[in-house]
């Protein structure tokens, strides 16, 4: 397990080395910062959206798998769009 979790901790520090050496920071020099408290709702939202899916189908059974797919992809859907309603 902890093979695994060294694995995991190597790949995403090679992913974000690639990605901070390829970014172009100069943009951020020229952005309204004071907009920013504004997207926290939306930054909850996307880890609310991307935490759902896995969670609900790790807890299923392997017969109820593709049911449980179909259904979680459904609600994670409606979630995230009924809050972003309920923002707007």
């Amino acid at each position: 397990m902890r093979e695994k979790l060294w694995l995991f901790t190597g790949f995403f520090l090679l992913i974000v080395a690639g990605g901070v050496s390829a970014a172009d920071w100069s943009g951020l020099e020229h952005m309204d910062w004071a907009m920013a408290p504004q997207t926290i709702p939306i930054m909850i939202l996307a880890l609310v959206y991307h935490d759902l899916t896995p969670g609900i189908t790790y807890y299923a059974l392997a017969s109820r798998l593709l049911v449980l797919k179909l259904s979680s992809f459904i609600l994670t859907t409606c979630i995230p769009l009924n809050m972003e309603n309920c923002y707007t």
